[in-house]
């Protein structure tokens, strides 16, 4: 049979990921919550005059995955990595002469600040993007939120949850269980 130790052992073991997945329920994000509560990155922006090889190496530059084009300080259109591949690449494409209007995606769904999380993977799912352009109510300033920000953001309340269970169990059984 098994000794109280290894009952304890795994009784706390059960009973302590209860409760520290309860503290983390309490602060985990609620699709409620709006979509400035998991951290959203500041949007990087460019003028629609602008060549595809400005706008790739300002890609690079600030390591970002899409870039918000603009026209007189209005959102004009969204150039995603997607589209680099679905357009560009392939392609005999003149990166210093065309400009970006050409290949940008026109007039983005936008979000606003106050926008819930539920609100933008709404968006993100019926349109089938994955990065949306977001206006502060207040300030005015434009930032963005991508799908893989809202999945990292789950996934950082519920890490320990989502890895890998130990390669050994506590306790050893001599025969298989179940039917």
């Amino acid at each position: 049979m098994f000794s109280n130790d290894e009952i304890d052992n795994e009784l706390n073991q059960m009973y302590g990921k209860e409760s520290e997945s309860e503290d983390k329920i309490v602060k985990a994000i609620k699709l409620t919550d709006n979509i400035f509560s998991i951290g959203i990155k500041k949007a990087v922006l460019i003028n629609e005059d602008a060549s595809i090889g400005a706008v790739i190496k300002s890609m690079q530059t600030a390591d970002s995955s899409c870039i918000i084009i603009i026209k007189n300080n209005k959102i004009s259109g969204i150039f995603t990595e997607r589209d680099i591949v679905t357009k560009i690449v392939a392609k005999k494409v003149d990166y210093k002469n065309e400009k970006i209007c050409d290949y940008m995606t026109n007039n983005p769904e936008i979000l606003q600040s106050d926008d819930s999380i539920a609100f933008a993977l709404n968006k993100m799912t019926d349109g089938g993007f994955r990065h949306v352009p977001i206006v502060h109510s207040k300030s005015k300033d434009i930032f963005v939120i991508s799908m893989q920000d809202i999945i990292n953001s789950i996934g950082n309340y519920y890490f320990d949850d989502i890895i890998n269970l130990p390669p050994k169990p506590l306790r050893n059984t001599s025969q298989r269980e179940g039917g």
